[in-house]
């Protein structure tokens, strides 16, 4: 577990993958890989950086070479820069059941997105069932101590959680997080401890 809640945030805010994709793929095959692709991490709602390979030719080189592989096409995945591999591995993954494990992210802990309307998308604070978690067990020890008539510190008050409309069209690059609320800082530092 992470030191704090930044620390969090730091190491699975951005969720880390990157996908390198071509808006204008030059056959089918690669279209229908890149389809597969959308419906699978649009499915999840996860925040991924997408990188437009057909936008400048140093990104496809940049890809083959993070990649290892000379003649690579996309979309190829990868996990900040750890090659994942490709839609046909990620295929594999889903088969298994080992989509996290693929994308070397923690399911209750991966940033997501949701539609807020009109074309707007919000980050979904992927702390929110921790807190709440904690928040339950905080009221929980508090309940355990009045029962047996001891003191308890008072509980802090609920965070405020980051929201409010992020641009994130689908095949948009990554947008940042806002600070935390201290309020939540000293929940989660509470509740780790």
């Amino acid at each position: 577990m992470a030191d704090s809640i930044e620390a969090c945030f730091d190491l699975n805010g951005t969720n880390n993958i990157r996908i390198f994709w071509a808006s204008a793929p030059s056959n089918r095959k690669i279209s229908s890989e890149q389809m597969r692709l959308k419906q699978i991490i649009g499915g999840e709602r996860l925040v991924c950086e997408w990188i437009d390979i057909t936008t400048d030719t140093a990104l496809l080189h940049e890809m083959r070479q993070k990649s290892a592989i000379e003649k690579a096409l996309p979309p190829q995945i990868f996990h900040g820069d750890e090659y994942l591999g490709n839609v046909e591995a990620l295929n594999e993954a889903v088969e298994d059941g080992n989509l996290w494990g693929f994308l070397r992210l923690d399911r209750q802990r991966a940033v997501r997105y949701r539609e807020i309307g009109g074309g707007k998308y919000e980050i979904v604070d992927p702390t929110a069932a921790l807190v709440d978690a904690c928040f339950d067990k905080m009221a929980e020890e508090v309940s355990q101590a009045a029962v047996r008539g001891e003191e308890s510190e008072p509980m802090p008050a609920p965070p405020v959680k980051p929201a409010g409309g992020v641009a994130m069209p689908c095949m948009g690059t990554q947008s940042t997080l806002r600070p935390l609320d201290k309020n939540l800082q000293k929940s989660y530092d509470r509740c780790t401890k």
